[in-house]
């Protein structure tokens, strides 16, 4: 019988290197799956936060659109006396005052229709959209284009025609239900753009040099009479009408309206030299002025309302911007307007070529710059029937210029 002898096992040094790197490979792996959890975690954790806040902003998203609030301060406009459009005039005798420059830091207004009055529930209804809008003002048409009066004035001429006065709350009511909301109150006063007949001898009319009242065209032709700014009995009724509203309480009152109606060759001559002076506009301001004083006495400021194609192709009467120191102007702004071309500063515009944002902006750098830093600018917009994204375009516009404020409508 043979014996076999006991087995002997060698170490192999390669197996010991092979389990060794094995060994090396599933530690790095570890680490690296560990450094991989943290990158990730660090950088998915604000990719998550982000998600979770676009989560949180798409349910808020049916809530009502809040005007932005412009918040930029002022800033000073130049000298612009040598630019090609002349709005220079000789100083008026009858200079607004400068208690009337108006802080008007963000104050977004939303203009009221001018049915508005005509019920005590839907107009209470209409001043709690505007504060759910996020508007701080409401601004309510008193006196309206044509001689319409939307409120139970107590002016004897404006009771004169029966069918000026189509309104029947109080004044007193009115500022009432403004007031409760906590919107800031504007009452406008549109004085001259008047066809009523107060009284038997069309009182506060023009009249031609034979007595005759004057008519915008022949009777046969539905002519209307005007309100003359030149008239006694119209300054009185409008003073009359800016203590009786300013009385109740109304934080601003806008004059509108204050323009002449469109003369022909024919017309000049009825009227007399008057209608011909080259200084016509000054019977506009001193309008203005009237309405100003009876304000000042309750504490509300004067908004004077204008336009800018007007101002820009000069047939803006009233715009005279030496005679207007401390005024603030509510301009309206529409860009259907601006269709032709004018010099400024030796350089062409060519409106037609701008888009509305680029028309706007144009516009208002040219009226900003005839203002100065003595009258203030409000830009008024159209948000009713407008194309929504050129009106988005308005707004930021109005904030990229700095506007204080703004008005729509």
């Amino acid at each position: 019988m043979s014996k076999k002898g006991r087995k002997v096992y060698r170490t192999n040094s390669y197996e010991k290197k092979k389990r060794l790197k094995r060994a090396l490979r599933i530690l790095l792996g570890l680490i690296v799956i560990a450094a991989l959890v943290f990158v990730g975690y660090s950088v998915g954790k604000p990719i998550l936060n982000y998600l979770n806040k676009e989560n949180e902003n798409s349910d808020k998203v049916e809530e009502p659109w809040t005007p932005p609030a412009v918040t930029s301060e002022a800033t000073e406009t130049s000298d612009t006396s040598q630019n090609s459009l002349d709005v220079s005039a000789e100083p008026s005798e009858t200079v607004a005052s400068s208690d009337n420059i108006i802080n008007s830091t963000g104050l977004t207004a939303y203009i009221l229709s001018e049915d508005a009055l005509s019920d005590p529930s839907q107009f209470s209804a209409l001043i709690d959209q505007v504060k759910a809008d996020g508007y701080t003002a409401v601004s309510v048409t008193l006196k309206a284009k044509g001689g319409k009066i939307y409120y139970s004035t107590a002016s004897t001429m404006a009771k004169s025609d029966e069918n000026a006065v189509v309104g029947n709350m109080p004044i007193q009511q009115i500022a009432s239900l403004i007031k409760n909301s906590g919107l800031k109150m504007i009452a406008e006063l549109n004085i001259l753009e008047d066809n009523n007949r107060y009284g038997e001898y069309r009182d506060g009319s023009y009249h031609a040099l034979d007595g005759s009242t004057w008519l915008d065209t022949a009777a046969n032709k539905g002519g209307k009479p005007w309100l003359s700014p030149f008239d006694d009995d119209t300054k009185e009724m409008v003073r009359f009408m800016a203590n009786e509203v300013s009385a109740a309480g109304f934080d601003y009152i806008t004059v509108s309206g204050l323009t002449f109606p469109t003369f022909r060759n024919s017309d000049l001559n009825l009227l007399g030299d008057t209608v011909k002076d080259t200084n016509r506009y000054k019977a506009l301001i001193e309008l203005a002025n009237i309405v100003q004083t009876a304000a000042n006495e309750h504490n509300t400021k004067t908004f004077i309302r204008t336009n800018a194609a007007d101002i820009i192709y000069g047939r803006a009467e009233i715009f005279k911007p030496s005679e207007l120191s401390g005024y603030t102007l509510l301009i309206d702004f529409d860009p259907a307007e601006f269709t032709e071309s004018v010099v400024y500063n030796n350089n062409e515009i060519v409106f037609s070529e701008l888009d509305p944002s680029g028309k706007f902006k144009t516009a208002f750098e040219i009226i900003k710059g005839q203002c100065g830093t003595e009258i203030s600018v409000i830009p008024v917009i159209t948000e009713s029937g407008s194309n929504h994204a050129d009106y988005d375009s308005l707004i930021a516009e109005i904030i990229n210029e700095d506007f204080e404020s703004y008005f729509v409508k």
